[in-house]
């Protein structure tokens, strides 16, 4: 649950970078919340 959560909270934060115009960090957020759902999903 609580792994969910930090998973919408790294998307939210990538599309606050996104509205500065900072895509190269947005990407950088995205990867990571990326993996933060496949390590989820391996449990």
């Amino acid at each position: 649950m609580s792994q969910e959560t930090s998973y919408k909270k790294i998307v939210a934060q990538a599309k606050a970078l996104m509205a500065k115009g900072n895509v190269t960090a947005y990407i950088r957020e995205l990867v990571k919340a990326e993996q933060v759902r496949s390590i989820q999903g391996a449990i």
